[in-house]
């Protein structure tokens, strides 16, 4: 997912650009040698005052420059796209892909399947997997409730084109009965426990050529039904399930579900801001011009120039 605007808009405060120009000032009056005090002329008193007055003056603007930035609508609707991206970006896929590695691991590694059931050393290994998947489990289940409330909370109060078209794409994503499933398997671990991990392995053929291994992670459907607040249609799909949810099935569909619905909202978010950015853009100039003595095309020069170095370093990180 790309960034949400081509130049990213500096937030109100210092910035490299003003805070190294800003510090070659000058410091304090001082005339004469060191530890003798001396009266300033009077033609000196008068160069102090206006250089006061001006610096008053620049900063008056400088503070302007900022309301207008800080104040501008597309400033907080790109404030909340980066704050979305980040939780998608930044706590949601993470969750999911080591959720996901883990559980592919024991359906492909044979020698890691055959521990997670072995009963005749120590289950030392089988302890450990178990506990990670429960610790990663609790992370993904807890980033897409966040991710959930993140969305939630951008798309309240609007009417407008897109919300119509969020409501239906919400919709469609509810049919699906993993979606809420894990929805209630969340509110299980939160409200009532943590649930027990266990594991199948089967292996066909074995010792000949065409030996094959069916390895899976699964929560126990008898401990799952055992709570009460399962909505109708959880309850149903968990009844569903034989003796265990396998749970890298449901995660991986739960996981490709959420990604592209959260992802869609997003460019919709960025797309439809892009015209207030090229506005935002220049207010971003004409603030960095402020820090520099007034110089709009040194300020777009050395603007378009940091905002290229934040992107280099921003695809190096990704």
């Amino acid at each position: 997912m790309g960034s949400p605007c081509e130049r990213s808009p500096q937030p109100p405060g210092p910035s490299v650009v003003g805070s190294r120009i800003l510090a070659g000032s000058a410091g304090p009056h001082r005339t004469g040698r060191v530890g003798r005090a001396e009266v300033p002329t009077e033609k000196e008193s008068e160069v102090t005052r206006i250089a006061s007055v001006t610096r008053s003056e620049a900063g008056s603007r400088l503070r302007e420059a900022e309301r207008l930035l800080a104040e501008h609508p597309a400033y907080h609707v790109y404030r909340e796209c980066l704050a979305l991206q980040r939780s998608i970006e930044a706590v949601f896929l993470p969750n999911l892909r080591e959720l996901l590695a883990l559980l592919e691991q024991a359906a492909t590694d044979e020698q890691l399947a055959i521990e997670l059931v072995q009963n005749v050393r120590p289950p030392v290994v089988r302890e450990r997997f178990q506990a990670l998947v429960t610790q990663r489990l609790h992370n993904y289940l807890a980033s897409t409730t966040s991710l959930v409330d993140h969305v939630r909370r951008v798309m309240r109060g609007r009417s407008d084109p897109l919300a119509e078209e969020y409501e239906r794409r919400k919709a469609a994503l509810r049919q699906h009965p993993e979606v809420d499933f894990m929805v209630g398997l969340r509110n299980f671990t939160l409200h009532r426990v943590l649930p027990l991990v266990g594991h199948t392995l089967s292996i066909q053929n074995v010792n000949t050529a065409g030996q094959s291994m069916a390895s899976e992670v699964q929560l126990s459907v008898a401990e799952l039904l055992e709570w009460k607040g399962w909505s109708a249609g959880s309850r149903t799909y968990v009844k569903g399930q034989g003796d265990g949810v396998v749970l890298r099935a449901v995660v991986r569909l739960h996981g490709e579900l959420i990604a592209s619905f959260s992802v869609w909202l997003h460019t919709q978010l960025v797309t439809g801001n892009a015209g207030g950015i090229e506005e935002l853009n220049r207010l971003v100039v004409a603030r960095n011009a402020e820090l520099i003595g007034g110089d709009v095309g040194l300020a777009k020069r050395v603007t378009d120039e940091w905002t290229a170095r934040r992107s280099g370093l921003s695809d190096l990180s990704s």
